[in-house]
C-alpha cells in the first residue's frame, strides 16, 4: 500500500533531518518573546515537504494541486533561510511572492467572490490580481502567526485538510489529501514529545509560511475548479484569520507595532490560564475551531451563502469583543 511507503519513507527521512538538525544545529532557539527555554529542531516544515515531494513524484493524480506544492518549494527554501538567518522583512516578502506572482499568471486567481440570495455575482474585475493578492498574504502571515504552541498550528492544518476531503467532489483530490495529511499527522506525534526530547520538531517558518501558501491556493483551486462557494470554505480558515486581525487591531489601538512579535494571541492568552498547558490549550483551541467550521459550513449549505458571509463577519466582532474581555479578566486573576 502506497500510505505505509509514505509512513516508511516520513519516518526514515525525519530521523534523518532531526540528526542533521542537531549536528548542524538547526534550532529554534529560545528568547524572551518564546515559549521554550530550550533549542529545538525546526525543521518539521522540510521534512513534511520531502515526503510531499515524494508523494508528487510517485504518483500522478491531481495536477493542479500537484503544482501548487511544487510551487511552494522557493517558499520552503527561504523559509528555511529565514528560521536559521533571520532574513529581513523585506527579502523575505520578496521572495514568498515571487511563487504567488507565478501561480497568479497560471490562472490560480479569484475573479469573483461568487454569488449570493439579494446581490447576485460579485464581480471582481480589474481589482482581481490586488484582491487575490492581498487575500493570499493575509491567509499565509495568519497561519504564520497561529504557529505559537506545540500541536496547535499542525492541529489546525490537518482539520483544514480533512475539511478539504470531505467538501471535494474529485475522488482523485480526496485520495491526494488523503496521503498529504499522513506526513502531517506524524509530524504532530514528534511536535507534542516534551521539551527537551531529541526528536520534538518544530514546524518553523519554513513549514508555516508553506502550509499558509497551500492552504491559500488549495482554497482557490476548490472555488476555480470544484466550484466549492467561498461562503463554505472561508469556515476552513477563520481561526487564524481572526487572530490575525485581532492582534494586529489591539496593536493599532495601543498604538504598537503591527510588525514587532509579541504574546498577545489567543493560544499566548489561553496557555496562561491553563498554567503552560500545551496539550490542554491546543485541544480546547482545536475543539472550538472544529465547532465553528461546522457551524459556518451548515449555515452555509441549509441556509444559504448570505446569510454565512454576515455571520463570518458579525462573528469577528465578537471574538474581538470577547478575546479583548478574556485579557482583562485573566489579567486581573
Amino acid at each position: 500500500m502506497f500510505e505505509l511507503k509514505i509512513i516508511f519513507f516520513h519516518l526514515i527521512i525525519l530521523f534523518f533531518i532531526v540528526v542533521i538538525s542537531h549536528k548542524l544545529e538547526f534550532f529554534d532557539k529560545p528568547d524572551t518573546r518564546k515559549i521554550h527555554n530550550v533549542n529545538i529542531v525546526h525543521t518539521g516544515g522540510l521534512i513534511i515537504f520531502i515526503s510531499y515531494f515524494f508523494i508528487l513524484i510517485n504518483s500522478e493524480i491531481n495536477p493542479q494541486i500537484e503544482m501548487i506544492i511544487a510551487t511552494g518549494s522557493i517558499i520552503i527554501f527561504f523559509g528555511f533561510l529565514d528560521d536559521q538567518y533571520k532574513l529581513s522583512p523585506g527579502i523575505k516578502l520578496f521572495f514568498i511572492f515571487l511563487p504567488v506572482i507565478y501561480l497568479f499568471y497560471e490562472g490560480y486567481k479569484l475573479e469573483n467572490l461568487g454569488n449570493y440570495e439579494y446581490l447576485g455575482e460579485i464581480e471582481l474585475n480589474k481589482f482581481s490580481i490586488i484582491f487575490t493578492f492581498l487575500s493570499v498574504g493575509l491567509l499565509i502571515n495568519s497561519i504564520n502567526y497561529f504557529d505559537g504552541i506545540d500541536g496547535l498550528c499542525t492541529v489546525f492544518l490537518i482539520t483544514c485538510f480533512v475539511f478539504f476531503l470531505l467538501i471535494s467532489n474529485n475522488i482523485q483530490t480526496k485520495q491526494l489529501l488523503f496521503y498529504l495529511l499522513i506526513p502531517l499527522f506524524i509530524n504532530l506525534l514528534f511536535n507534542l514529545l516534551k521539551s527537551g526530547s531529541y526528536f520534538k520538531i518544530f514546524l518553523g517558518n519554513a513549514g508555516s509560511l508553506f502550509f499558509g501558501f497551500l492552504v491559500s491556493f488549495l482554497m482557490i483551486y476548490f472555488y476555480n475548479t470544484e466550484n466549492i462557494h467561498p461562503s463554505k470554505l472561508i469556515w476552513a480558515v477563520w481561526f487564524p484569520v481572526y487572530d490575525f486581525l485581532a492582534v494586529n487591531f489591539e496593536r493599532m489601538l495601543m498604538k504598537k507595532s503591527i510588525f514587532n512579535a509579541s504574546r498577545d494571541h489567543i493560544h499566548h492568552v489561553m496557555l496562561n490560564f491553563f498554567s503552560n498547558s500545551h496539550l490542554k490549550t491546543t485541544l480546547i483551541l482545536s475543539v472550538i475551531n472544529i465547532l465553528v467550521i461546522i457551524f459556518g459550513y451548515t449555515l452555509s449549505k441549509y441556509f444559504g451563502n448570505i446569510h454565512s458571509l454576515i455571520a463570518f463577519i458579525l462573528l469577528f466582532f465578537s471574538y474581538l469583543i470577547l478575546k479583548i474581555n478574556l485579557k482583562k479578566t485573566l489579567t486581573k486573576i
